[in-house]
């Protein structure tokens, strides 16, 4: 969910809670808001006008005239209230899950002095896309003496920057992940050989009763694949109660945010991967076990 904020010469998105994004009004640079000439008048004519979304005016049960407040963004009075009206419900953006619409100026003259005009980003369009580095420098060292530095790059760039964000961050839970299992795999492998090794008499009495490889080989396997499964499990059931954990503890503005939840095919992963793990962690186990001679282990048992 998030907020809008319009001027007659600016418009901003207010996120969370005061990231604005600042455009001109004539080259709007969010022309996904279906908006038209007239309702824009409309709204420059209420300083507390508020239009709202489709989905939000359905979640918050709002429709025009009704009266809204807003809180959480320090106004210069001390107080954090801010009354809106709602004038009008307005189609929703299409990667939105609702929004309001109102004028920036009602914002930003009630808040304290030290706040007015400074956001966290702002957003221009260009009418020529080829120019956009080019202006993106002259707005750099418009404000490279201020007191608020700006960084600025284009649309395309914080794009690419945003997808090779979550490839790297991907590539690092991966890379994690690896380890630990290469480490689970070591410890599990250890375990399961050291226990062959000390029980390979009692394999040999075993095989001499008439028990097969194949056999001897699965009570090996499954030796290796409960503490494995039975782990993935654990952790399965411990990871779902974590990631609600945190949800908890966030302020009331988060409380829409969805809930993380353990899906389908996380668990048949983390399953499979422990199977997996009991397999490799096998291997060297199994091909003992298949080395195992009867006569020369009965041999040492009888000294």
């Amino acid at each position: 969910m998030s907020a809008v904020i319009i001027s007659e010469t600016t418009a901003g998105v207010l996120e969370s809670p005061l990231r604005q994004s600042v455009v001109r009004r004539k080259v709007r640079a969010m022309p996904e808001l279906d908006i038209t000439p007239a309702q824009w008048a409309r709204l420059f004519l209420h300083p507390d006008g508020l239009y709202v979304s489709r989905k939000a005016a359905s979640r918050w049960d709002l429709g025009e005239g009704d009266n809204f407040v807003i809180t959480g963004i320090p106004r210069a009075d001390g107080s954090e209230t801010w009354p809106f009206q709602v004038i009008g419900v307005v189609p929703d953006r299409p990667d939105s899950d609702g929004f309001f619409l109102g004028n920036y100026h009602y914002i930003d003259e009630s808040r304290p002095a030290r706040d007015r005009g400074r956001d966290v980003s702002f957003q221009v369009r260009v009418r020529e896309a080829a120019r956009s580095r080019e202006i993106s420098r002259q707005i750099v060292r418009l404000f490279a003496n201020s007191g608020t530095p700006t960084n600025s790059i284009s649309r395309r760039e914080a794009s690419e920057n945003m997808a090779n964000s979550d490839g790297h961050r991907a590539l690092a839970t991966s890379v994690v992940g690896a380890a630990g299992l290469f480490m689970i795999l070591l410890l599990v492998a250890n375990w399961i050989a050291q226990s062959v090794r000390e029980r390979t008499p009692e394999l040999a009495m075993l095989k001499a009763l008439g028990f097969r490889n194949r056999t001897l080989m699965g009570l090996v396997v499954c030796e290796a694949a409960i503490p494995c499964i039975a782990g993935a499990a654990l952790g399965l059931l411990v990871a779902g109660q974590l990631a609600r954990w945190p949800a908890k503890f966030l302020p009331g503005d988060f409380a829409n945010l969805p809930v993380p939840t353990m899906s389908v095919g996380v668990m048949l992963q983390a399953i499979g991967f422990a199977v997996v793990l009991a397999l490799l962690s096998s291997v060297v186990p199994l091909m003992r076990v298949a080395r195992v001679s009867v006569v020369s282990q009965l041999r040492n048992a009888a000294r």
